[in-house]
């Protein structure tokens, strides 16, 4: 896991400052699917908190592609405890109580299934640590959720998609992944990415389960 924190503007300032005066409120992102900080929704988002006066930053996830591959898994669909190690180590380096400084965060598609589960989890503590909360997903019914993904629009967005993901994670991912999975398992996702043409369906029963020792879904 990890955060991006976004420059502020015309610095090279980026995580937070801890000074003697009230800092500015704290932003932090949990962004879709790939896990990353350079799509564009994410990149916008940024852009427009900092000018609002915010420090922003993104959480950064399993599999996110700025990140270095420590274990054999790369989802963190349903981990709400990664998202809340990233929301306890912010506020207890860069929140200050005393001076009532403040922090939020926003999640999007797969970082709002994570937030809401967060939320969910820890009931009235989360206010503990955070200000507000806005989920911007399918959350409340993932089963649901999952399957109008697959077949909107003919299937083709998720085709994309899942098409995209699994080059990326076969040429950059898989690879770094070697150490810690046996032969036979990773015989299994190459060949597995590899053939895939059907797109993040194919992600979601063959890859994915088996990296957390399910069956299938």
């Amino acid at each position: 896991m990890g955060i991006d924190w976004a420059y502020d503007k015309g610095t090279r300032v980026g995580r937070p400052q801890r000074t003697s005066t009230k800092s500015k409120p704290i932003l932090l992102l949990a962004p879709g699917l790939g896990g990353g900080s350079h799509n564009l929704y994410t990149i916008a988002l940024v852009r427009a908190a900092r000018r609002s006066g915010f420090k922003v930053g993104t959480m950064l996830f399993r599999g996110a592609d700025e990140l270095p591959i420590t274990s054999g898994k790369l989802s963190y669909s349903g981990c709400w405890q990664d998202c809340k190690t990233i929301i306890d180590y912010v506020h207890s380096k860069y929140v200050s109580v005393e001076r009532r400084e403040r922090m939020y965060a926003y999640g999007c598609s797969m970082g709002a299934q994570i937030l809401a589960l967060y939320m969910i989890k820890m009931g009235k503590k989360a206010c503990e640590k955070l200000d507000g909360a806005l989920i911007y997903g399918t959350p409340w019914s993932t089963s649901r959720g999952a399957e109008f993904f697959y077949k909107n629009a003919l299937g083709l967005y998720q085709k994309a998609i899942g098409i995209n993901l699994s080059e990326n994670i076969r040429k950059k991912q898989l690879p770094q992944m070697r150490p810690y999975m046996s032969d036979e398992d990773y015989a299994h996702y190459d060949a597995v990415l590899k053939s895939n043409w059907s797109g993040m369906k194919a992600m979601d029963e063959h890859i994915f389960p088996k990296m957390f020792g399910y069956a299938d879904t």
